[in-house]
């Protein structure tokens, strides 16, 4: 809560419990001029994660002019309704795997990290071999923490599903395996590009967001 000094009124917010105390001998006519200047911001990334609202309560105390003692209003209330922006999740990846004709599956980077600002979980994922896809190619994940994954041979894409934490998502998905079971795997390309997506659990109800791709 902000109050820019005006009329000799100025304000000081304490940020550990909300409070903006207001001090300076004033009219009412330039007090309230004053009090209906204050404004609200928030610098949290996700400023729902607790409530959606913020109730904001005023009162003011007299200058006491008839000097039988200073009085405090009768507390009064507006109402702040917060529209929340999903901030999506950011990942990170690049290994190289060196995989061998009918070598068996193998994990394909075990260096991906994903982080989201305000999000703690994430709902779901899709890897795709988005590059040099050829029939036998398999993408495989091991059902864990509640995340699975179905892949379909027919395009190169593994869906995963499950609504877990950022760290087990990471895991699960370091744990992705690639192997091909064609006789020729690089009949129509030597390489394979994946590429990497995630999905949050939309928490602050603003919409699920999804990560932007990396390979």
């Amino acid at each position: 809560l902000t109050l820019t000094t005006q009329f000799g009124i100025s304000g000081t917010f304490n940020s550990s419990n909300g409070v903006l105390t207001i001090i300076g001998t004033a009219t009412l006519s330039n007090y309230q001029t004053a009090l209906r200047s204050i404004t609200f911001n928030s610098t949290s990334v996700d400023p729902t994660i607790t409530a959606g609202t913020r109730t904001i309560t005023w009162a003011v105390t007299d200058a006491n002019s008839d000097g039988a003692g200073a009085k405090t209003s009768t507390s009064v209330t507006s109402t702040i309704n917060i529209t929340p922006i999903n901030d999506p999740p950011v990942m990170t990846a690049g290994a190289t795997l060196a995989y061998t004709e009918n070598e068996t599956a193998t994990v394909i980077d075990n260096t991906i990290t994903i982080s989201d600002v305000d999000d703690t979980e994430l709902s779901g994922g899709i890897v795709t071999i988005s590059s040099g896809f050829t029939t036998g190619d398999i993408l495989t994940l091991t059902t864990q923490f509640g995340i699975s994954g179905t892949f379909d041979s027919s395009n190169g894409v593994l869906t995963i599903s499950g609504t877990a934490t950022l760290s087990n998502y990471q895991t699960a998905l370091r744990s992705i395996t690639y192997k091909s079971t064609h006789n020729d795997p690089t009949k129509h390309s030597s390489s394979r590009t994946i590429t990497w997506v995630v999905t949050d659990a939309n928490s602050d109800g603003a919409g699920a967001a999804t990560s932007s791709g990396v390979t």
